[in-house]
């Protein structure tokens, strides 16, 4: 029977999905191991839990607004490529959008670009880490101390990576974790906001008191979906979501409206599960990250994406860019069950539903030629040393 690969994703192990319909038997409610467990991990004095990463960025970003109330500023610089939730975040949170462009050698922000904008009105900057990769955060945190803005450290895809020893997520002010499916810790669906800053840490202790629940309806799909996940991640039985849509596993979209809800609490159990063995599955996904990058080779086809020095990646995927538009759609389409895949096809510069929202300078070639090359490498615990040879091979036909 064919394999088919998942471009990205955790695997839920027998354990911990038995244990999981237990405690929704029992009623077990794990929500409060599972916070002190993010904060133990981070060294974060107060954590919050939301139904999604981006309501959890949402609301952190709302509680900057409401801090800054009384002066004008209402700016957020963010990596002009990164998730499109981050932008949809700003957005929904009242304030406006400055992009940076990026540095295409590493994903991070272009330090040079960053220093020449003007932080008059800017209130914070918030980092990428995508696909694990840790952006400059050194660099960050001292230009966001410098310039009197906050830093929010997006994780979200780089959990348990680290630089210098140091987790991400913990860099400046506040940190942002996601439980949603394809990460390196999920749940299916579920966000962490964490901080050491006690009026941040304030306001989202009261904005968490007023949320809502997620409905019985909502409820009962995410069961269904963690069901679903379970049994058809594997890549044995996974080509019938891949070509189906069955569970919008590695689906890329741009949300106009975000909702802030409640964690589903009888989701807690298999996130504080993976958490238990979040080294387990690091130690993993790097070994299959490291094993691409001896591997591969820079060369006029595809350029590798460059790891900064003193950082310790989690490699969510493995990015790195081709060149060729007809030989990357060719991977794309060709070679779909080795779980060769895109990202965030168009970088936020070009993404028409926030233009309104932006500020500054908007053109931003770098992140729009990323967007236009960026492939990523499966990484996850299905992947064989076999699957990876073969898409070595792919690339070296190139």
């Amino acid at each position: 029977m064919m394999r088919h690969l998942s471009p990205t994703g955790s695997p839920i192990k027998f354990s911990e999905f038995a244990g999981w319909l237990t405690n929704i038997a029992t009623r077990r409610n794990h929500t409060e191991v599972l916070l002190q467990l993010a904060k133990g991990v981070l060294g974060m004095d107060a954590g919050f839990l939301f139904s999604t990463g981006r309501g959890a960025m949402t609301a952190l970003l709302a509680a900057v607004k409401l801090q800054n109330s009384g002066n004008d500023r209402d700016e957020v610089i963010i990596p002009a490529y990164t998730c499109y939730s981050v932008a949809s975040s700003v957005i929904n949170a009242g304030l406006k959008i400055r992009l940076c462009d990026i540095d295409p050698r590493t994903l991070s922000c272009d330090e040079r670009q960053l220093r020449q904008i003007d932080f008059s009105r800017v209130v914070a900057i918030v980092s990428a880490n995508l696909y694990g990769l840790p952006n400059d955060l050194p660099m960050l945190e001292k230009l966001a101390k410098n310039e009197g803005i906050l830093l929010i450290d997006d994780a979200a895809q780089s959990l348990n990576a680290k630089i210098d020893g140091r987790y991400l997520g913990s860099f400046g002010d506040a940190g942002i974790l996601s439980l949603d499916k394809g990460k390196n810790v999920t749940s299916i669906q579920g966000g962490l906001a964490v901080t050491n800053h006690p009026a941040l840490a304030e306001l989202l202790s009261k904005e968490v008191e007023k949320l809502d629940p997620l409905s019985f309806k909502r409820q009962l799909i995410e069961f269904v979906k963690v069901v679903i996940y379970y049994f058809f991640l594997n890549p044995y039985a996974y080509k019938l979501p891949a070509n189906i849509s069955f569970t919008g596993l590695g689906e890329t979209r741009f949300e106009t409206d975000v909702e802030v809800s409640q964690y589903p609490a009888f989701l807690s159990s298999l996130a504080t599960a993976q958490f238990n063995r979040i080294d387990q599955i690091t130690q993993s996904r790097t070994r299959h990250g490291f094993y691409y990058d001896e591997a591969l080779q820079s060369n006029q086809s595809i350029t590798k994406i460059d790891r900064l020095a003193q950082t310790e990646p989690a490699y969510l995927r493995y990015p790195l860019l081709v060149h060729d538009e007809n030989q990357r759609r060719e991977l794309l389409e060709g070679f779909r069950e080795y779980g060769i895949s895109a990202s965030y096809p168009k970088s936020l510069s070009s993404v028409s539903e926030i233009a309104g929202h932006l500020v500054g300078e908007r053109r931003c070639p770098a992140a729009e030629t990323v967007a236009q090359q960026i492939v990523t490498l499966p990484t996850h615990a299905y992947v064989r040393e076999t699957d990876m040879n073969r898409i070595i091979d792919i690339l070296a036909e190139l």
